[in-house]
């Protein structure tokens, strides 16, 4: 008989189990009450308390109680049921529908996977609003994220972010397969030098209709991490080929030792295009097309700080520059002490309207002595970029240290080294440096004896056997 009663109790647990864990995260069953229809629900429609409302989503007691401000009546029924679903921390993937929200999912760690970009999305309807604010390690993905209208960008831009990191982002977190819109940032980080993300990969994410950038990620101690493949396009309307404003496309601030690969800036009115400080990067196919310049003295590429940048395989095409907009423009503006070397890099296809000043390089006011540009395969095929390069540092000093096949000047044991056909008579030489004078299949050395502005063979040079 105890043998016998053991072997019936066994199945009996097994089920009671079985139960409770259906009853504590029966997904099918929360899932069912959202409305996923793209329209407003909110909860007044169907509970007339709100304690009856807590009984149906009870993680709304403990928000509530925290967000005393918010009327629950107004709350939106999909938002309840994206709340409720996310209290397990069990995986789960959100049907196709359009699910309205009108307060942040805020969670930290939180995991939000769809069927995908056309078929799953969610949407804020409050434009003063993130969409979602997360930090830890978040898995984001296969899903559209957006606001129901593209916010301004008059208030805090966090505001309106599509995805808002407000603590910071450890090893592991992930954001991919997205489509964020209608935003005035798509990932922004809370610009804090004590918040910082590593270890995170962002891939695969198109950002569309921003008013303010699409990646804005800004502060210190932002290493190890993967951004590949992410495409910011700011059409308006595509039919009547009307574009968004923006200042930004992309800003990176304090990055280090991660990989940044393919950033494609696009068909939109920019003041910059992407924005780097304070970092050690390789940018490896950074793509403007249907670029439009919209702010005097901005560039497509905006290095400060103290950085040293390789940016290699890029290219400007089929973009308008007009002097109405941005009447001074360059490829490269170049701030600090940074550093930075081209590799591959390729302007063809391009208008003009006016006579814009169009430089290949320009120095922001914080530029200093030692910042330098080195630019290899850097072809021009159309008639932009024409203007002769501008730093203001006095005296002038050769920042653009090489371009293409002309070495302006290099640095071997302590000495300058510089390769022309012919003393410079500026005066721009210093004691100590080496010119390098090439005649035909002869080059002949020189080593500076003097400071002053003369270019005697004898007293200012000395002529140096190989």
């Amino acid at each position: 008989m105890k043998k016998w009663s053991v072997l019936l109790i066994i199945p009996m647990i097994i089920v009671v189990g079985l139960y409770i864990i259906m009853k504590l995260d029966n997904t099918d069953e929360i899932l069912s009450r959202a409305y996923a229809d793209g329209k407003s629900h909110p909860l007044s429609k169907e509970f007339s308390t709100k304690e009856d409302a807590i009984k149906t989503y009870p993680f709304l007691e403990k928000y509530l109680n925290n967000n005393t401000s918010i009327d629950w009546k107004k709350l939106e029924v999909d938002f309840c049921v994206l709340n409720q679903l996310s209290e397990s921390n069990r995986k789960f993937d959100l049907p196709e529908g359009n699910f309205i929200i009108n307060e942040p999912l805020q969670r930290d760690d939180i995991r939000l996977t769809g069927s995908g970009v056309g078929r799953t999305k969610i949407t804020q309807l409050d434009s003063n609003k993130p969409v979602i604010i997360t930090s830890g390690v978040p898995y984001i993905a296969d899903i559209y994220i957006g606001h129901s209208s593209v916010p301004q960008v008059d208030k805090s831009i966090s505001n309106g972010a599509g995805v808002y990191i407000d603590k910071g982002l450890r090893d592991g977190s992930v954001l991919e397969r997205l489509i964020i819109q209608n935003v005035s940032s798509g990932v922004y980080l809370n610009e804090n030098d004590n918040v910082h993300v590593y270890s995170s990969s962002f891939r695969d994410i198109r950002i569309a209709r921003f008013s303010h950038s699409a990646f804005y990620l800004s502060g210190n101690g932002n290493t190890g991490n993967v951004i590949s493949n992410i495409y910011a396009v700011n059409w308006n309307n595509y039919e009547q080929k009307t574009k968004l404003k923006a200042p930004y496309g992309f800003v990176l601030r304090g990055f280090d030792e991660g990989s940044v690969n393919q950033l494609n800036v696009e068909h939109g009115l920019y003041g910059k295009g992407l924005v780097v400080s304070e970092s050690n990067l390789d940018l490896n196919s950074v793509h403007f097309e249907g670029y439009v310049p919209s702010e005097n003295f901005g560039s497509f590429f905006y290095i400060g700080g103290n950085s040293n940048i390789t940016i290699r395989n890029s290219s400007i095409v089929h973009s308008s520059f007009d002097q109405n907009s941005a009447q001074n423009y360059s490829i490269l503006g170049l701030g600090g002490t940074s550093n930075v070397e081209f590799n591959n890099f390729k302007v063809r296809g391009n208008s003009i309207q006016g006579t814009p000043t169009l430089r290949k390089f320009y120095g922001i006011g914080t530029i200093k002595e030692g910042a330098s540009i080195y630019a290899k395969n850097f072809f021009i095929e159309d008639k932009t970029f024409s203007m002769s390069d501008y730093f203001p540092i006095s005296p002038v000093i050769p920042i653009v240290r090489r371009f293409n096949d002309n070495n302006y000047y290099w640095i071997e044991g302590g000495q300058r080294n510089f390769a022309v056909s012919s003393f410079n008579t500026s005066g721009r030489y210093e004691k100590g440096d080496v010119v390098h004078i090439t005649s035909g299949e002869n080059t002949k050395e020189f080593v500076r004896k003097s400071n002053g502005t003369g270019n005697v063979v004898g007293e200012d040079w000395v002529e140096r056997d190989k």
